[in-house]
């Protein structure tokens, strides 16, 4: 039968059938997947924004929500969300209901995996007290390093520049990410170095308390200027 011999209704559905993508797009709630390592997840939906995370292949995302190229995701694993450029995703596939599950968190002050808040203010004062538990590996004076490097002028710059210093090979690889010490990146640094830099030589576990890393980045910010 000839298409042009279909009543007008029947020609309508067949063409809206035809012209309907042929293939699925994700949906909020769903688990994203990346083939590519060393993925960017970063704070806002652009390629200038400052890197929250670094995601593989392996790790867990959901889709939270899309705007135009991007995907704002949660990470449950590392209990961050951030946003991961749409080209870089796979695949994806419905989230399992125990993944979809917020990361559990201590009573109290301290967290497993707090999410960094930008609307804490943080007390450079107190900081500077909360940074005597780095004081033991960071100093406070200008291109004297003890067994980590002085963290003078850290707060702006990139990883790993620190002049005079030799840097693990784990934090110049993760200075190659193209991030700068701003205040996200130095919350999730200083929260799990260890997770955010893997590999990393730094042997502090971190620190817990979102109050306390805020205090401690406003100290580091008044130290870099």
């Amino acid at each position: 039968m000839r298409l042009a011999a279909l009543p007008a209704v029947l020609m309508s559905l067949l063409l809206a059938t035809l012209l309907l993508p042929d293939q699925a797009t994700a949906a909020p709630g769903d688990l994203l997947e990346t083939s590519r390592r060393n993925v960017n997840v970063r704070i806002e939906p652009s390629t200038g924004a400052g890197i929250v995370a670094t995601v593989n292949p392996g790790d867990r995302m959901i889709e939270v929500q899309r705007s135009n190229d991007w995907y704002l995701i949660d990470l449950p694993d590392l209990g961050s969300r951030g946003w991961v450029y749409g080209p870089l995703i796979d695949n994806f596939s419905e989230t399992p209901e125990e993944v979809r599950k917020p990361p559990q968190r201590r009573t109290g002050a301290y967290t497993t995996a707090a999410t960094y808040d930008p609307g804490l203010i943080g007390d450079p004062r107190r900081g500077e007290a909360v940074f005597v538990k780095c004081g033991s590996c960071h100093t406070t004076v200008a291109g004297i390093h003890a067994e980590g490097p002085s963290l003078v002028g850290v707060f702006g710059r990139a990883p790993a520049e620190a002049p005079n210093y030799r840097y693990s090979g784990a934090m110049q690889a993760f200075a190659r990410n193209g991030t700068v010490w701003d205040k996200a990146t130095l919350d999730r640094f200083i929260q799990r170095p260890g997770r955010i830099v893997k590999g990393t030589s730094m042997p502090f576990s971190g620190l817990r308390d979102a109050q306390d890393r805020s205090d401690v980045i406003a100290f580091l910010q008044q130290l870099s200027r």
